[in-house]
Parts: structure tokens; C-alpha cells; sequence
């Protein structure tokens, strides 16, 4: 995404600056030599709604701007009071008209709070924090540095940095992970319908392997699963969903994987990676892994953020649907729902050994050793077992 500049005459030292930033993908607001909003960075707008540019309150100085109705409870009033505090002395020197003008931006209730500021020559780096507020989530507390630019001793402009309020070796933790599925998940901030494959899978009998292996040895197989079948997932654009003891879930939306065949085809590619799965020494046969997958048209799912997790989580009459074609499947096979298997395109189907003209489906209640939940939930879905990889 690219930024749009304050003006077409904007210092083009200035304009490149902001273009770096941009790329880093770095949450940013850059400033001209007088404190007058030059540019935010795409990352900095989701912060605030994401709204268009034009309605970003370019050309706007730093304290104006932050008055504007768009920017009205983005942030906690108190840390925005600290905002100001922490910035206006250091601003006065460079705007013109200096703290009587900046004071004439403010609010009536907030102009006397602030009214005993005065003036001082900025660091050439300072920082602070704020607590941004978004509609269902937690408070985030977000740490920022300001610091000058200038070239040639010539100053361009200011810019702000917003980094996560964390120390490094906890951000590495998130790092670690797949920035790509991140994003999906970002897509999913607010909580909506949406056309998803559905893949449940899960270690066959895992109690009594579990009795056999020593804790470390189990934990050990558990985590290795675990990494194994999200990547399956991620590399098929799909979404890692909850994660119950050695079960996985995850979703593959149409809109992310190109459309519902594609979307279907990337859940049976990503179970059949995760049915393939081995540990190093064990014997074939030791560890069985089965899955299913099923067709949800209008899934609804999003985020769920709370103090102690970030995960994405939907919710439908499909989910627990296919929670029990999963259950139902016996001896490392994949069952796909009827629904999932017609929408799959034509190439896909071949190459997933499936012949639509040919197939023949059963109901989970027709299926051998079937839980009398498994029929009262799933019962009349119809599923057919898909093919191994030759």
C-alpha cells in the first residue's frame, strides 16, 4: 500500500523517507518541519479504523489532528492527556506561532490542564506510550519514539515510531510464527460470515499411546505434530484454529485461497500432508492420524483476544459437524463431507484421486462404530473416504 504524501511540493528527501518506512511495514507518523501530518503509514491506519486517505487528517498539525472526530476514542483520554504533555513543550520551537498557537488548538477542557507548558529544546530522541482502544478487544499499550529528520543540516520533518510495548525476546516468540497467517488472521478483526472449508484432525487413540511413552517423550511427539500440521496448513493459506490436546482445527476461507474450490482443495491437500506425518522412530502403524473436512457457507468467524490468547475461532452447525466426521474416521482416513467434495473444481478432484461421476457417499450414521453423538450431530451428513497420495 502505498502513502500519500502532504503536498506535491513536499521535500522529496521527505517523500523517500516516508516510502522507506512504509516498506518496513512499521506503524508510523511522519511530520513536516512544522509539525503538520505529512503522512501515515498504512500499518498506523488500521490503528484508527483505516480510514481513506483523504480522510486521514492530512495537513493537520500534531495536536490538531489528534482533536479530529475520526481519532475520537482511539486512545485512552488519560494517555492521550500524556501525550501532550510528553510532546507540546518539545513541538513549540518548530510551530509556528509557537505554544500559544498549539494551546489555541486544544480543547476547552484540556487547555487549562495544560495552560503551565512551557517550551524546551527537544532530545534527539524521546519516547512514551499510549493505550489504544479498539471495539471488543483489550486495551494495547503501545510504546512510540519521535525523533528529528533532517540531511545536510536541514530539518525535513519529524517522525514517530510505534513499537509493541514488549522487550525483544517476547516479540521474537511472535516472530516465530507465520507472518502470513497472521495477516489472515488480522482480516478477521471483526467478527463476520464467511465461505469456509472446514479440516478437523486428530492423533487416533492417543490415551493409550500416551501411557506408553514416557511425559517427555509425549510432549515431545505432541509439539512436533503440532508444528507439522500448522505448516501443512499455512502452506495452503489456510487458518490454524484451536488446538485441543493433539486435535488441530483450522479453516481455509474461499476469499483467502482464491475461491471455494480452491479453498476446498487447499483442505484436503493440508489434511493429506498432516495424515502423512511420521515421527522420527516410530514404526508405521504406531501413530494413526485421522481428519475431516466439510463445507460451511456462512461460517461465522473472528478473533478472540483476550489477556491470554490470540486465536481465531468460528462458529456453525458445520463446525461441529465436522468435528464428528473427524471422530467418525478409522485407520489414518481423511473423510470429506459431500458439500466440500462437489465444489471441489474438476482438475482438483482428479488429483485427489476423486471421480465425482464415480463417487459413492455414505451417511455418518451408516458408518461402522459410529458414537450415538456423532449420528445425533452429523448423522445424515454423507461423506466419502478421499484416496491417499499414490
Amino acid at each position: 500500500m502505498t502513502v500519500q504524501p502532504l503536498a506535491a511540493d513536499l521535500d522529496p528527501r521527505l517523500a523517500a523517507v516516508i516510502e522507506i518506512v512504509e516498506g518496513t511495514g512499521l506503524a508510523a507518523e511522519v511530520y513536516d518541519a512544522e509539525w503538520r501530518l505529512a503522512a501515515l503509514t498504512s500499518q498506523f491506519r488500521l490503528f484508527i479504523g483505516n480510514p481513506p486517505i483523504e480522510e486521514s487528517g492530512l495537513g493537520h498539525h500534531a495536536v490538531a489532528w489528534r482533536r479530529l472526530p475520526q481519532l475520537e476514542g482511539v486512545i485512552t483520554e488519560e494517555s492521550g492527556v500524556g501525550w501532550m504533555r510528553e510532546n507540546i513543550p518539545r513541538m513549540a520551537g518548530a510551530t509556528p506561532g509557537g505554544i500559544d498557537a498549539i494551546r489555541a488548538m486544544l480543547s476547552a477542557e484540556h487547555a487549562p490542564e495544560l495552560d503551565r507548558l512551557e517550551p524546551v529544546e527537544p532530545e534527539p530522541l524521546w519516547s512514551g506510550q499510549v493505550t489504544y482502544l479498539q471495539p471488543g478487544l483489550p486495551p494495547a499499550v503501545t510504546r512510540y519514539v519521535t525523533t528529528e529528520l533532517h540531511a545536510g543540516g536541514q530539518r525535513l520533518g519529524w517522525i514517530t515510531l510505534y513499537l509493541p510495548a514488549a522487550p525483544a525476546s517476547l516479540v521474537s516468540l511472535i516472530t516465530r510464527g507465520s507472518q502470513s497467517m497472521f495477516e489472515r488472521m488480522a482480516q478477521l478483526l471483526v467478527p463476520a460470515r464467511h465461505e469456509t472449508a472446514i479440516l478437523f484432525a486428530d492423533i487416533q487413540a492417543s490415551s493409550v499411546l500416551a501411557r506408553r511413552l514416557s511425559s517427555q517423550r509425549w510432549f515431545e511427539l505432541i509439539r512436533e505434530f503440532s508444528t507439522a500440521a500448522d505448516a501443512a496448513v499455512i502452506r495452503r493459506l489456510g487458518i490454524v484454529g484451536r488446538h485441543a490436546g493433539d486435535g488441530l482445527t483450522a479453516f481455509f476461507l474461499a476469499e483467502q485461497t482464491g475461491g471455494r474450490g480452491q479453498a476446498c482443495a487447499a483442505a484436503l491437500h493440508a489434511a493429506r500432508e498432516i495424515l502423512e506425518w511420521r515421527p522420527e522412530g516410530m514404526e508405521p502403524g504406531e501413530l494413526v492420524i485421522n481428519a475431516g473436512a466439510h463445507w460451511g457457507g456462512a461460517l461465522y468467524l473472528g478473533q478472540v483476544v483476550t489477556g491470554g490468547r490470540l486465536e481465531v475461532t468460528a462458529l456453525g452447525d458445520e463446525v461441529n459437524e465436522c468435528a464428528r466426521i473427524e471422530q467418525s474416521a478409522r485407520g489414518g482416513a481423511l473423510l470429506a463431507s459431500k458439500p466440500l467434495v462437489e465444489r471441489l473444481e474438476l482438475e482438483d478432484a482428479n488429483e485427489l484421486g476423486l471421480d465425482p461421476l464415480r463417487l459413492v457417499y455414505r451417511t455418518i450414521g451408516e458408518l461402522p462404530g459410529v458414537t450415538p453423538k456423532a449420528v445425533r450431530d452429523a448423522g445424515g451428513v454423507p461423506v466419502v473416504a478421499v484416496p491417499p497420495r499414490g
